[in-house]
């Protein structure tokens, strides 16, 4: 797309694990002007519960990263709502949030919070069974959340 130096505006989701200026800069110079990473937790215990290939520390580098870059937007999502840990999660979203937004100010288009969706045959499932919220013999074919 540079070489060929095609003008084509993209977005994409990435892996802040796997994120580097250069890859983002690339990326920027491709056309893609919106980035979107999903971590889903917002501290190393949440994250390695989702089994999630990353740290925070990685979502860290994603917005110092930003903060120096111009001509893309960045979003991130997380999940809400944790059957575990959730106390761990809210206090690491606690410490991230402001600090997204005051670093990357205009440049943070948005951040998400969603809810696990439960899927049969899923640890979340057994869990949400388990736990009541939902029947073993229900139907989840209408979207049930944790």
């Amino acid at each position: 797309m540079i070489r060929r130096k095609l003008k084509v505006s993209w977005a994409g989701d990435f892996h802040p694990a796997y994120t580097n200026r250069r890859f983002l800069e690339d990326a920027i110079s491709a056309g893609c002007d919106y980035f979107c990473f999903s971590p889903d937790g917002a501290s190393d215990r949440v994250l390695q519960l989702l089994r999630k290939d990353m740290k925070v520390a990685d979502i860290e580098k994603t917005i110092k990263l930003f903060s120096k870059l111009d001509g893309a937007q960045v979003a991130y999502n997380f999940m809400r709502d944790l059957p575990w840990c959730n106390s761990e999660h809210v206090r690491g979203l606690m410490r991230l949030l402001p600090k997204m937004l005051y670093t990357l100010r205009e440049k943070l288009s948005f951040v998400e919070l969603t809810q696990m969706r439960i899927y049969p045959y899923t640890e979340l499932y057994d869990l949400s069974v388990k736990e009541g919220l939902i029947k073993e013999d229900e139907s989840i074919l209408y979207p049930k959340h944790y």
